[in-house]
């Protein structure tokens, strides 16, 4: 049986994509922009679209593996102005973590 991942922050599914790939199921995947939330829908299917500190773990289906690609957009030096770092997916992803077993993270 094949295992199930969720994608925290999955911005347009690559990430998703390459699991799927390597034989996982699709069990969810969240994003906090509508906009690439419709890609991800585009490239991948199903997205809830919200911040992830905003979702009830335990109206998600369990997962085997979780996968969460951070923010990383105030850290980039490409950017050429200063952004707040953000903390929201850092706290939903553990939120999220602490409602499953998991055999990956």
């Amino acid at each position: 049986m094949a295992a199930i991942f969720g994608d925290i922050c999955c911005g347009g599914g690559g990430a998703s994509l390459e699991m799927l790939a390597a034989g996982l199921k699709h069990g969810w995947a969240i994003e906090a922009d509508p906009e690439i939330a419709s890609v991800y829908k585009a490239n991948v299917g199903d997205v809830i679209c919200g911040f992830a500190q905003s979702i009830n773990p335990y109206h998600l289906e369990k997962v085997d593996v979780l996968w969460c690609s951070f923010p990383c957009q105030a850290f980039s030096v490409a950017r050429g102005k200063k952004l707040e770092k953000r903390s929201d997916a850092d706290l939903g992803a553990l939120k999220i973590r602490s409602q499953s077993k998991l055999k990956a993270w």
